[in-house]
């Protein structure tokens, strides 16, 4: 698989990270190389998982930019286990997330995307805008329900209110968003929103396989949330409210058999 191709490119890639902030760098290597194919291998799995259950968010989900977002995120992500001892911190992705502003990756990347990607400067610029994004929200959503052991359960709806009271809340999500001021009223651009639902939604499904399903559940919750707000900020919240205090839809992993 062309993932297993990328063990060496980024072991070496790995090991002068490792070397420049000072760790030993044998086991934290293995460790962030380990990681990012992983979260690479699940990724590939995505589309055609969800193809089934939501086809129209599988076109969204294969965009380029929000395709190279998720592709970033999963190198920038194995970042936060550059660090000993082993094993990673529970903030590995907060410290992922400031690495690549500290180390100016943002720069750095988007020159390769505009150079081997077929993406555009501002298409480049928004792919590294939203793998930042995912490394802010991804892993804090992820965490949230995660109290009860293997036995929690999920619902798809309040993981959606999850994260729209997170995006409501953070400048750069707002950035990515285009949220603005027009008429009076606070709005959202609608197919930046629909992308980051299903980016979102992806890494979630990376992060936990077994649920893999009821990640698009969650992309669906947040797109349907969208549409119905008209993109309007105001009506969002009235959705975050609405979603995070039914207790509808439970998401349970016990439900899908373990494909990793």
């Amino acid at each position: 698989m062309w993932v297993e191709q990328l063990r060496q490119p980024l072991v070496r890639a790995y090991r002068a990270a490792a070397e420049f902030i000072g760790v030993s760098p044998e086991a934290t290597v293995e460790q962030a190389c380990h990681t990012a194919l992983k979260l690479l291998h699940h990724l590939c799995h995505v589309p055609g998982r969800w193809q089934a259950v939501a086809p129209a968010l599988v076109a969204l989900l294969t965009r380029p930019v929000v395709g190279s977002a998720l592709y970033l995120w999963a190198l920038f992500r194995a970042l936060g286990d550059l660090e000993a001892p082993t094993p990673p911190p529970p903030d590995a992705a907060q410290l992922a997330h400031e690495r690549m502003i500290q180390w100016q990756l943002a720069r750095i990347v988007s020159d390769v995307l505009t150079s081997s990607a077929s993406l555009n400067e501002a298409e480049a610029h928004r792919a590294v805008q939203l793998a930042g994004l995912l490394l802010v929200h991804a892993d804090s959503v992820n965490a949230e329900p995660n109290r009860g052991g293997k036995e929690e359960h999920w619902r798809p709806k309040q993981v959606a209110g999850a994260v729209l009271a997170r995006w409501l809340n953070d400048p750069e999500a707002g950035a990515w968003l285009h949220r603005h001021e027009h008429g009076g009223v606070e709005w959202v651009h609608g197919e930046a929103f629909d992308q980051a639902a299903v980016a979102v939604a992806a890494a979630l499904a990376a992060l936990r396989p077994r649920a893999v399903h009821h990640a698009a559940r969650v992309a669906a919750e947040l797109v349907r949330a969208g549409k119905q707000a008209g993109y309007r900020v105001d009506r969002l919240r009235e959705q975050m409210d609405s979603t995070t205090s039914r207790g509808a839809d439970t998401w349970d992993e016990a439900q899908e058999p373990d494909r990793r």
